[in-house]
């Protein structure tokens, strides 16, 4: 038993308390970086109001290179991702030419 109280201890300490839905949201810094925080949801809007933090935001895999991204795609960031972009309207990410209109 003094086992199992140390491990959920080890599992608790600097997290939500458990039972507490946790979710990302993106802390800046003191420096003005930015970086992914961990944080129960029921203080997500303290975070916003008292930092400046913000949601992570979804980005979509534009493999060719339009600047249109693949809807099935995706990954949530706080900064710009190298190969992503926030629009998810590509109707084909291996072709450049055909980005978010049917070809004619």
């Amino acid at each position: 038993m003094k086992n199992l109280f140390l491990v959920f201890t080890l599992l608790t300490s600097g997290f939500a308390f458990a039972g507490q839905e946790k979710g990302v949201i993106c802390h800046i810094t003191g420096n003005g970086s930015v970086k992914s925080l961990s944080v129960a949801v029921s203080s997500h809007q303290d975070h916003i109001d008292q930092h400046g933090d913000y949601y992570p935001a979804t980005y979509f895999e534009d493999a060719d290179g339009d600047g249109y991204g693949n809807p099935i795609s995706s990954m949530s960031s706080c900064t710009d991702v190298e190969g992503y972009v926030l629009d998810n309207t590509d109707l084909d990410d291996t072709d450049a030419n055909i980005t978010d209109e049917e070809p004619v």
